[in-house]
């Protein structure tokens, strides 16, 4: 079964079982170096996004 998820980043498709949902392979966030601060990702086009 799937879950679909909507947020302010787009929408998303998980995958459901056992009462668990799994979002998979979704990419937050990037570190350039260990000591830089953390960078929102752009995942649009990214094809992890739920097409309708």
């Amino acid at each position: 079964m799937t879950a679909i998820l909507q947020s302010p980043f787009g929408t998303f498709q998980g995958k459901q079982s056992d009462g668990i949902t799994q979002y998979l392979g979704i990419k937050y966030a990037s570190v350039k170096d260990q000591l830089s601060p953390p960078e929102l990702t752009d995942i649009s086009g990214s094809g992890l996004a739920h097409q309708q």
